[in-house]
């Protein structure tokens, strides 16, 4: 199993999102009853909530076989093959290839858009638009330029570092976020404070 430092320490605080989203008392017309996650990485997080979550299927979804293999262990480790599906390859950049799974009540994507190219935010929106039906939430977590604005000063460096690294990396503005999601289908819903200047941004389906 793949290790992930960071998905250690903020799959609590996603954690306590998750369930003010999952709980029927909490949204009672969007009962959810199975998980599409979007760029899993190494497992930690699909295999945690799973865990919290017994009630819900978990679809994880990614395109490196390395990721691929550490999901499947992180599964059979915690014994979670009742409600963890196997990792199926979603390629974010090709969208169109991605065939639409039934039944999906909620779409969640963690740090991916930071470290990707952005047409790969872009086939996250489709591919969570085709796949969820009118109310359903999708759920993106991580670091964003909230209105063209960067802080504090260790994030504005850290997506120059990105950039450097990669020119087609870098912070997402939520007003292009909202822009992605409005042309897919959705309507931004909230934006919710996390630790380590991090955000959860919610888009309900329309």
């Amino acid at each position: 199993m793949l290790s992930s430092p960071s998905s250690d320490k903020n799959k609590f605080p996603i954690l306590e999102v998750l369930k003010t989203f999952i709980e029927p008392d909490k949204h009672p017309k969007t009962k959810i009853k199975s998980i599409l996650e979007l760029a899993s990485g190494s497992g930690v997080h699909v295999s945690f909530f799973a865990q919290h979550f017994p009630n819900v299927h978990f679809q994880p979804s990614e395109i490196e076989p390395k990721n691929m293999e550490s999901i499947k262990a992180y599964i059979d480790n915690y014994e979670l093959t009742s409600t963890v599906r196997d990792p199926i390859v979603i390629d974010l950049s090709c969208p169109e290839k991605c065939d639409v799974i039934k039944e999906i009540d909620m779409v969640y994507a963690s740090n991916f858009t930071h470290i990707s190219p952005v047409k790969c935010t872009y086939g996250a929106f489709d591919i969570a638009s085709r796949m969820l039906k009118p109310e359903s939430w999708f759920l993106i977590y991580g670091p964003f330029s909230i209105d063209g604005e960067i802080s504090p000063e260790s994030n504005l460096n850290f997506d120059k570092h990105l950039r450097n690294q990669n020119s087609e990396w870098g912070y997402r503005d939520t007003s292009q976020l909202k822009e992605i999601a409005e042309n897919n289908g959705f309507s931004f819903d909230q934006r919710i404070a996390m630790p380590s200047n991090n955000w959860i941004l919610a888009f309900r389906k329309i």
